[in-house]
């Protein structure tokens, strides 16, 4: 009896999640290949671009569109997956007319430069200092400023959007010179870590007491002032975003993110200031 129940449960979660035949999966990767592989042409990307995968979420309606984008560069093929949400009640054509298909392409094109990777592995070390028994550092990534912090007193909207701009055209022009996916595995990300354009993400998981999540301010202060003591010397200038779930110990569910924002200069924190 129990075993028939696991295997409803099952089915339940399955039909719940992606409720598409295979055949249905196998039509609109078939219609909406081409549409996506001319637009990347189009952008001016060289590289192959593979539609993986269609899925459909019962509940809620949303479809989505996975595919993989390939390019040699350096005598080594770089492969990078996305996806995008798709309307299939429209064409594909209509569906994706003003659709930007390469968004998360080109936003992880720029860090698979050597120096960038190598950058990261810096930070990846430099931050598993903080690491404790219920403290464990889970990511870092690199991403584009997307909002500015009511607590950051020194960073404007404009200086961003105008940065935005300037990382668009350095791509540009580096499509006109023939340079790896779309012009954005060669941009500058250091420069645009410190204007700010850019900005390191670094994910943690804290398991804390309920006592502690109640009252994040001893705890709080500790991570703080043990981010303080960390010798920055290695990163590059920027907005380094430290988050962390809070975990409870006893339950997974219900977690709250919290964040700090450090503003590196000249291998030094000069500043920091919550997000919450």
């Amino acid at each position: 009896m129990f075993g028939k129940l696991l295997s409803l449960l099952g089915f339940v979660v399955a039909l719940t999640g992606c409720g598409v035949s295979q055949a249905e999966k196998e039509r609109v990767v078939t219609e909406y290949s081409p549409i996506i592989i001319k637009k990347f042409q189009t952008l001016g990307y060289q590289g192959k671009i593979t539609v993986d995968d269609y899925t459909k979420m019962i509940e809620t309606g949303s479809e989505r569109l996975y595919f993989t984008y390939s390019e040699e560069v350096d005598g080594k093929v770089i492969s990078l997956k996305d996806s995008i949400s798709i309307a299939t009640y429209k064409s594909p054509e209509e569906d994706l007319a003003d659709a930007e298909v390469d968004m998360g392409i080109r936003e992880e094109a720029m860090w698979q430069q050597p120096a960038v990777k190598a950058q990261a592995a810096q930070i990846k070390q430099l931050f598993s200092e903080l690491e404790t028994e219920d403290l464990k550092l889970i990511s870092v990534t690199g991403q584009s400023v997307q909002t500015i912090s009511d607590s950051d007193g020194e960073l404007i909207r404009e200086d961003v959007v105008r940065g935005r701009n300037e990382l668009s055209q350095d791509a540009s022009n580096n499509r006109e010179a023939g340079l790896s996916i779309g012009g954005y595995y060669h941009i500058d990300v250091s420069k645009y870590l410190k204007n700010h354009v850019l900005e390191i993400r670094i994910d943690f998981d804290w398991r804390m007491s309920e006592e502690e999540q109640d009252d994040l301010s001893g705890p709080r202060l500790d991570f703080s002032d043990r981010i303080k003591s960390l010798d920055f010397t290695c990163l590059w200038d920027g907005y380094y975003k430290v988050g962390f779930d809070r975990v409870s110990r006893s339950n997974r569910s219900g977690d709250i993110q919290d964040m700090i924002v450090l503003d590196i200069r000249g291998g030094k924190l000069v500043r920091s200031f919550s997000v919450l």
